[in-house]
């Protein structure tokens, strides 16, 4: 791509987060107007309840708002907001996400790499100024999927130049829009929400195309303000859980790491009748309602992919020093 006539559309999904708005939205209109290469700023609302609606339209009336009947979950209204917008490339940012006024131009020139599928800026905690989002990293151990962020890491030198990560954060990602349309935008075999931004990066790196973390573009993150205000943490993990397996049933294609995570199902099933835990038991029941679209999911992408689960864990393990 051509960086100097590269223009991106800003898209925020928002559910009952008028308070949220009224704090972020403000950097996020500065920050597009002391650019150029911003060409418009979307807010998808997701049948809020809490008069966002009518908050967006009073304060922010250049803003366009697409505002959603239902509460269709956040993969859904940030699949609406791709569709309505116009630019090469789209800026995803949650409602709880605050921004520096120059975050924009650092993102927008790792595509200058036309293999690029997504890059996710620093994100810093709003309260503490503390790392909430670095690179992602992960691998598989004992058939199941680890993932960790380089803020939950005991590593005291930050990562300070751009380099690879497993997946950029759907809560602040910047993504070429040709690409999302071939992936087909975040998956709704995870709804209501949890692990759609690290399908679609992965699949992305499956098919060789790149995912960066771009230090130099900083962001702020009212941590847990969303999820954690509409749902109790029992509801967050059983999806997440019921998620985890759906990527791994659909994702895992190394024939070893398949059948270690099936080898290893079983014990962990047995241990969650022994624990009594049964946040895990009934998501693995959730996640077997959902068997037959994860079967026909997997062999597509079985059949788009050209670089190996191994490969995709190991470029950033191997060149970051990082372990789970």
């Amino acid at each position: 791509m051509e960086i100097k006539e590269l223009i991106a559309s800003i898209i925020i999904p928002n559910w009952n987060g008028k308070d949220l708005l009224a704090k972020c939205l403000p950097s996020v209109i500065k920050a597009s107007e002391c650019s150029d290469q911003v060409s418009e700023i979307i807010i998808v609302d997701d049948g809020s309840t809490d008069a966002s609606v009518e908050f967006i339209k009073e304060r922010f009336p250049k803003i366009r708002l697409i505002s959603l009947k239902n509460n269709l979950g956040f993969g859904a209204a940030c699949n609406t907001g791709v569709a309505a917008s116009k630019s090469p490339v789209v800026i995803l940012l949650n409602n709880d996400v605050s921004v520096k006024r120059d975050f924009v131009v650092p993102l927008l020139d790792c595509f200058a790499d036309d293999s690029v599928f997504a890059v996710q800026p620093k994100i810093l905690q709003w309260d503490t100024n503390e790392l909430d989002g670095g690179i992602n990293f992960g691998g598989i151990d004992k058939g199941y999927i680890r993932i960790k962020n380089e803020a939950e890491t005991s590593k005291k030198e930050q990562v300070t130049q751009r380099c690879a990560t497993l997946y950029a954060i759907g809560g602040a990602m910047v993504f070429d829009r040709k690409k999302w349309g071939i992936l087909g935008g975040f998956d709704s075999l995870y709804e209501p929400f949890c692990w759609e931004d690290i399908d679609i990066c992965y699949r992305a790196q499956k098919r060789g195309w790149k995912v960066f973390y771009e230090p130099d573009s900083v962001v702020y993150h009212k941590h847990h303000a969303t999820l954690h205000r509409f749902f109790a943490p029992d509801f967050i993990r059983k999806v997440e859980t019921k998620n985890e397996l759906l990527f791994t049933w659909k994702n895992i294609h190394d024939k070893d790491l398949f059948i270690r995570h099936f080898i290893f199902l079983p014990i962990r099933l047995l241990r969650a009748f022994i624990l009594m835990d049964f946040i895990f038991i009934k998501a693995l029941v959730m996640a077997l309602t959902q068997l037959q679209d994860v079967y026909f999911k997997r062999e597509r992408e079985k059949a788009s992919s050209i670089i190996s689960d191994s490969q995709v864990f190991g470029n950033i393990l191997v060149n970051k020093g990082y372990v789970l």
